[in-house]
């Protein structure tokens, strides 16, 4: 369009044809991804550890890893992730349930003092820590 040579990634339509999200990614049947040149990609990119420095985007943040921490506590815990039903009312009503149990485990740890979960650190960040041993696995043949 302004003259300037572009890469166009073109998905083929079988890879999008049975999405569910296809009509939010694209309008046709099949998607066209056009990534910005590299110059360009490098100064966005700088921009944005620039901003990332700033209080605005660090207080912006902390609520988007404070969610993110809600959503793995409700996996680990309740595993929200998969239903056991299949009507949309038993399963919004486990949701429910489940957002009550955590809740609940939120204000008994925040009344006992006990700490929810902490960060944790691989043995790559600290050379303290021992890795666990290898578990095996086994396969499951069809």
């Amino acid at each position: 369009m302004d003259g300037q040579p572009r890469t166009v990634v073109i998905l083929p339509d079988w890879d999008c044809r049975n999405c569910k999200v296809r009509t939010s990614c694209t309008s046709g049947f099949t998607r066209r991804l056009t990534p910005h040149p590299r110059e360009e990609h490098d100064h966005l990119l700088q921009q944005q550890r620039i901003a990332q420095e700033t209080d605005t985007w660090k207080r912006r943040f902390t609520k988007h890893s404070d969610l993110d921490g809600t959503i793995s506590q409700a996996v680990r815990t309740t595993g929200i992730r998969r239903s056991r039903y299949r009507d949309q009312a038993t399963t919004a009503l486990t949701h429910v349930f489940s957002a009550a149990a955590i809740n609940l485990h939120r204000v008994d740890a925040h009344l006992t003092g006990h700490p929810i979960g902490t960060t944790r650190r691989t043995h790559f960040a600290d050379p303290d820590l021992k890795p666990r041993p290898h578990r095996k696995t086994r396969t499951r043949r069809p």
